[in-house]
């Protein structure tokens, strides 16, 4: 799953990118995506490095993931199980 977030953080990370020139126009849009893009990079990361930090925001980009319902919903609880089996992978108790 971490690969999936990756991938997502690095389109969003292009997306913002290729609007930067859209900056003045749309500030907002722009600085969020970036903003996504980041977290969806940063995250993937500490999970694959195993960090506990990586943990936690693991499991709440899977929260976020349940409303994405029906197919959203499946990933999230399979990846919300795989967190809690590996827990000690992670350094936390």
């Amino acid at each position: 799953m971490a690969v999936f977030w990756l991938v997502v953080g690095v389109i969003l990370l292009v997306l913002g990118i290729s609007h930067l020139s859209d900056l003045p126009a749309r500030p907002y849009g722009v600085v969020i995506t970036l903003f996504f893009s980041s977290i969806y990079i940063i995250i993937p990361i500490g999970v694959f490095l195993r960090t506990r930090w990586g943990y936690y925001g693991g499991l709440i980009l899977s929260t976020v993931m349940l409303f994405g319902f029906p197919v959203g919903t499946i990933l999230a609880v399979m990846t919300m199980k795989a967190y809690a089996d590996g827990k000690l992978a992670f350094g936390v108790l």
